[in-house]
C-alpha cells in the first residue's frame, strides 16, 4: 500500500465546487405555440382527447441496451414524436428557453457556455413508464438531459434520479398554462420514471451540450493543493509505484472523457490533482480505467420458450467465483486537449486510490456462457471508470515502457516520428524491461521492437541492444535487414564483442537467419578488415544444412546472403575461406536455389565489381556455378509438344480421379462431366495439387452442374519464357570477365576436395 497517497481521497473529497448532479424548477412564462404534425396546434393545459391523438401520431419510445436500440414495452411504454414534426414559435420560446440553461448551468456548476438541442417529444399515458436506466450522450459535449414538463393533468410519474448513493425523487409538472416545470440532471445518473397513474404526461426532451471549449482553469484550493502536493512529494521520495490512479466521481464514455467536459465535483478534484501534480514535477492525464473479470457462475433464472414481449429474454445468473481478471488503462486525454495515442497500459491494484474503487459497482458489460462439455457455465465482466493518472514526469519512460510488447513499439514510433527527444529515453527503457524472445515464437512484436529502435538511428540505443539483449534475441528472417541496419550504427569494437559472440553461440539451425543478418550488415557499412574478416567467418559458419520445418515455416536464403559474404571474400582476399564458403554453397544448392539466390546474387555482383574483383576466385567460383546450372537447362530440348497427352499420378483411386486420369492421358483437349459439388471439389483440388497444365470452370446449367476441363500449354510456355531469361543472364554472366572462356577455374582445384568430403 502506498501510505503518502492513501489520504489523497479523503482530501479530495473537501473540493467541492456549487452544484449537484440533477436540478429542477418552474420558469413562469407564457406558453408559445408548439404545433404538431398531424396533431395540430396543441392548447395548454394538453386535453385528454389531443394527448390521446398525440399518441396515435407517435412511434414507441426505444431504449439503448449497448449499440443496440430496442423497443421493448417491459422496458420502457411511451411515445415520441421527432423534432422534424414539431413546429416552436422560436421568437417567444427562445427566451424561456435561454432561462432555463441559465439555471441549469449554474445548479449543476458547470464552466463555459451551455446550449440546450431539442430531441423529441415525449407522450405518456397512463400506465406507462421507463424503468432504471442512464442516457446515452447522443451529440457531441453532451452532458445532461433536459425535461421540460408542459401544462396536462397527470397523477403519478414521479422521476427518479439517483447518483454517487444519493437519489432524489422529483413529482414536478403541473396544470397551470403560464407555469413550466423543468428537470435537468447528467448524463450517467441512474433514473427512472414510475408508472402514470392517471392522464398524460407530455414533456420536451433536450440534450444539453457545451457549445464552447473551456480550458483548466486555476483552482481556487490553495490550502488542499498545498496539502495534496506534500503527500504527492511524499510519494515520490520514498520510491512508491511509478504511477496513481484517482478515480472521478461522474462516469464518462470516451467521447464524453475530456478536462473541458468534467462533471460537477469532478472538476474541483481535477483542478486540485493537476495543481498539486505540477508543484511536484508530475504529468497529469484522464483516463478510463477497464477490470476484465472471468469466472464460474450459476443459473438462477432461465427464460421460457417464448418470452411475454416477442423477444428472447437473457438467462439470469450470478458469479460464484473469479477466475481470472486483468486491470488496463486506455483513452488517454491531456490538460490541453491535444491527441496522445499510447494505447493500452497495466495496472496494478495498489496503484489505484482507493484501491476498492472498482468493487461493488456494477459492470458496464456482462455476458453468460452455457456449460459446455466438461467446462461449466461461466461469465465475463468488464466494469469501467474514469481515472486521473499521475506520474512523474521524469519516469515517463518507465510507466510506458511497461505496456504490453506492441503498444509500447507504438508508442516508441509514434515518439520518433514526431521528433519527441522522450524517445531515446523509452527506448532505453524498452530494452531494458523488454521480455525475454530466445526462440522464433517472439513473434511480430519483436520484429516491429528493432525496426523501431533502427529508427531512431541513435548509436547508443544500438550499443545498449547489442550489449544487453541481442545475445538472447530470437532473430528471424524478417527482422534481418532492420537488424543490420540497427547493428551498423553500433561501433566495430562492439560488433566484434557483442555481434560476432551473439551468432557464434547460436547453432547452425536455430541461427539459419544469423548469415542473413550478418551479410545485410557487411553489406549496410564500411567495416575495417578485422571485423569484416570476423563477420564472414560467422557466416560462413552458420550458412545452413537444412530446412527448417517447423509449423511449416522455412528460412528465407535469398541473394542478398550470397551477394554481403562474396563481396566481403573479395574484400579480405581469404581463400580458405572462400573455399568453405563457396564449397558449402555448392554442395546444399536444395537451400541455395540457383534461381532465387546463386543468379541474381551474381548478376548484381558483375553490375557492381570492376574487372579486378571478377577475376578473384570467390566470384569466378559463384560465376561457375550460375553457368553450370543454366547451361544444363538452356541444352534441354523445348519442341513443341506435339500431342495434348499428359502423364500425372494423381495418386486416387476414385472413380471421378480415374475417368480425369484417363483423360489427361489422351490426346483430347476438353472434358466436361456433369458430377455434384464435393466431386467439382476434389477435382479442383487435384488441379491445385499437382500444378497441372489445365483450365477449369463449372458451366451453371443443369443439374448437377458440369464441370469442364481444358487443357493448355502453360508449362511448354513457361519453359520457353525462362529459356529466355537463361540465354540473357547466360550471356551477362559468360561476359562478365568472372569465367575463364576455356580450362579449369582456378578456385576448382580448391574446392573439389571440400566437395568430396561434404558429400559423402
Amino acid at each position: 500500500m502506498n501510505d503518502p497517497l492513501d489520504a489523497v481521497p479523503e482530501l479530495l473529497a473537501k473540493a467541492k465546487r456549487p452544484g449537484d448532479f440533477y436540478t429542477t424548477g418552474q420558469v413562469s412564462a407564457p406558453l408559445p405555440l408548439i404545433e404538431v404534425e398531424g396533431v395540430g396546434p396543441l392548447a395548454f393545459p394538453v386535453l385528454d382527447h389531443q394527448a390521446r391523438e398525440l399518441l396515435a401520431a407517435a412511434e414507441p419510445a426505444p431504449y439503448g441496451r449497448g449499440e443496440q436500440t430496442i423497443v421493448d414495452p417491459a422496458v420502457r411504454r411511451a411515445g415520441q414524436i421527432a423534432p422534424e414534426r414539431l413546429t416552436i414559435d422560436a421568437e417567444a420560446w427562445q427566451p424561456v428557453l435561454d432561462t432555463i440553461t441559465q439555471n441549469i448551468k449554474r445548479a449543476l456548476g458547470v464552466p463555459g457556455e451551455i446550449e440546450a438541442q431539442l430531441y423529441k417529444l415525449l407522450v405518456y399515458g397512463p400506465g406507462d413508464f421507463f424503468a432504471e436506466h442512464r442516457d446515452t450522450e447522443k451529440a457531441p459535449g453532451m452532458f445532461a438531459t433536459l425535461v421540460v414538463l408542459l401544462p396536462a393533468r397527470w397523477s403519478g410519474g414521479a422521476l427518479v434520479i439517483r447518483h454517487g448513493g444519493r437519489e432524489a425523487t422529483l413529482d414536478i409538472g403541473g396544470p397551470s398554462p403560464s407555469t413550466i416545470s423543468y428537470a435537468a440532471f447528467y448524463t450517467d445518473c441512474l433514473h427512472e420514471l414510475r408508472p402514470i397513474a392517471d392522464g398524460h404526461r407530455v414533456a420536451l426532451v433536450y440534450n444539453v451540450c457545451r457549445s464552447t471549449k473551456r480550458r483548466l482553469a486555476p483552482p481556487d484550493h490553495e490550502p488542499l493543493v498545498q496539502a495534496v502536493a506534500e503527500r504527492l512529494g511524499a510519494w515520490l521520495d520514498e520510491g512508491y509505484p511509478t504511477k496513481a490512479l484517482f478515480p472521478l466521481e461522474h462516469q464518462y464514455t470516451p467521447a464524453a472523457l475530456s478536462f473541458d467536459g468534467l462533471k460537477g465535483r469532478d472538476q474541483a478534484v481535477v483542478q486540485v490533482l493537476h495543481a498539486a501534480a505540477q508543484r511536484v514535477g508530475c504529468a497529469t492525464h484522464l483516463a478510463i480505467v477497464s477490470k476484465y473479470e472471468f469466472g464460474c457462475a450459476a443459473v438462477t433464472w432461465r427464460p421460457g420458450r417464448w418470452s411475454r414481449w416477442g423477444h428472447d429474454d437473457e438467462t439470469e445468473f450470478e458469479a460464484v467465483e473469479p477466475l481470472d481478471w486483468s486491470l488496463s488503462i486506455t483513452h488517454w486525454r491531456r490538460p490541453d486537449g491535444a491527441g496522445i495515442d499510447f494505447g493500452e497500459l497495466r495496472f496494478e491494484e495498489d496503484e489505484l486510490f482507493p484501491s476498492s474503487a472498482l468493487e461493488g459497482i456494477e459492470p458496464d458489460e456482462e455476458s453468460f456462457h452455457e456449460a459446455t462439455g466438461n467446462e461449466g457455465a461461466s461469465y465475463e465482466r468488464t466494469y469501467r471508470r474514469a481515472v486521473v493518472a499521475l506520474w512523474p514526469q521524469s519516469a515517463f519512460a518507465q510507466v510506458w515502457a511497461a505496456a504490453e510488447p506492441g503498444e509500447a513499439v507504438d508508442t516508441l514510433r509514434a515518439l520518433t516520428d514526431a521528433g519527441d527527444p522522450r524517445a531515446t529515453d523509452f527506448a532505453a527503457a524498452l530494452i531494458a524491461r523488454w521480455p525475454p524472445t530466445d526462440n522464433w515464437r517472439g513473434g511480430r512484436d519483436a520484429a516491429q521492437f528493432v525496426s523501431a529502435l533502427a529508427a531512431l538511428e541513435d548509436r547508443d540505443i544500438a550499443e545498449t541492444f547489442a550489449r544487453k539483449r541481442l545475445a538472447r534475441f530470437a532473430i528471424t528472417e524478417d527482422m534481418a535487414p532492420s537488424l543490420a541496419t540497427l547493428i551498423a550504427t553500433c561501433s566495430a569494437d562492439v560488433i566484434r564483442e557483442t555481434v560476432i559472440p551473439a551468432a557464434a553461440s547460436r547453432t547452425p539451425l536455430d541461427g539459419t537467419p544469423w548469415p542473413v543478418a550478418l551479410a545485410e550488415l557487411l553489406d549496410q557499412r564500411a567495416l575495417d578488415d578485422e571485423t569484416a574478416r570476423a563477420l564472414a567467418a560467422a557466416i560462413t559458419a552458420h550458412l545452413p544444412t537444412e530446412r527448417i520445418r517447423d509449423y511449416s515455416r522455412e528460412p528465407n536464403i535469398g541473394p542478398s546472403l550470397v551477394t554481403g559474404l562474396v563481396r566481403a571474400l573479395v574484400d579480405l582476399d581469404e581463400p580458405g575461406l572462400t573455399i568453405r564458403a563457396l564449397g558449402h554453397i555448392e554442395v546444399h544448392a536444395d537451400i541455395f536455389d540457383p534461381d532465387a539466390v546463386l543468379v541474381p546474387a551474381a548478376l548484381h555482383l558483375a553490375d557492381a565489381f570492376d574487372g579486378q574483383k571478377r577475376q578473384h576466385i570467390a566470384f569466378v567460383a559463384l560465376v561457375e556455378q550460375c553457368l553450370e546450372h543454366l547451361d544444363a537447362r538452356i541444352a534441354e530440348p523445348l519442341d513443341d509438344p506435339e500431342t495434348w497427352c499428359q502423364t500425372v499420378d494423381l495418386q486416387c483411386d476414385c472413380r471421378l480421379c480415374i475417368d480425369f486420369a484417363a483423360f489427361l492421358a489422351a490426346d483430347q483437349q476438353v472434358w466436361k462431366c456433369k458430377v455434384a459439388k464435393a466431386g467439382r471439389r476434389h477435382l479442383y483440388g487435384q488441379v491445385s495439387l499437382h500444378k497441372l497444365d489445365v483450365d477449369a470452370r463449372t458451366i451453371r446449367k443443369g443439374s448437377p452442374l458440369t464441370w469442364e476441363a481444358t487443357k493448355n500449354r502453360k508449362s511448354h510456355e513457361a519453359r520457353l519464357e525462362q529459356r529466355t531469361h537463361d540465354l540473357e543472364h547466360r550471356g551477362r554472366l559468360g561476359t562478365s570477365g568472372g569465367c575463364p572462356k576455356s580450362g579449369p577455374l582456378p578456385i576448382s582445384e580448391g574446392l573439389w576436395p571440400l566437395r568430396r568430403d561434404q558429400s559423402r
